[in-house]
């Protein structure tokens, strides 16, 4: 979705130059990816649970992977990592410049 917002400019953005250096009309200037991974017993109740908030999709694989992997902290938790993937979500916060050279 925001890929095709950067890339179709459906609210008609106009391009720019800062310092000399091209602006894209519509660009991404904060973006975040959290997960949650919960800890579960042998009975499959909750024991405990973390989030880990990401800033790139490459990040956030990257986490998750470490994290269902990190046997120290399963320990810890007394339980197994899940990875609960109905709660993954995804924040990003677009940059545009209208035509009367504002910019929000």
């Amino acid at each position: 979705m925001v890929a095709g917002i950067i890339s179709g400019n459906p609210w008609g953005c106009t391009a720019y130059d800062v310092g000399g250096v091209p602006q894209s009309p519509v660009s991404k200037s904060r973006e975040g990816y959290p997960a949650r991974i919960e800890f579960e017993d042998a009975e499959a109740k909750i024991v405990g649970y973390t989030n880990a908030r990401a800033p790139t999709v490459t990040a956030f694989n990257g986490a998750v992977t470490a994290i269902l992997a990190d046997t120290t902290l399963a320990t810890a938790m007394s339980g197994d990592a899940i990875h609960v993937t109905e709660e993954d979500s995804f924040s990003a916060t677009l940059k545009c410049r209208d035509a009367t050279g504002e910019i929000y």
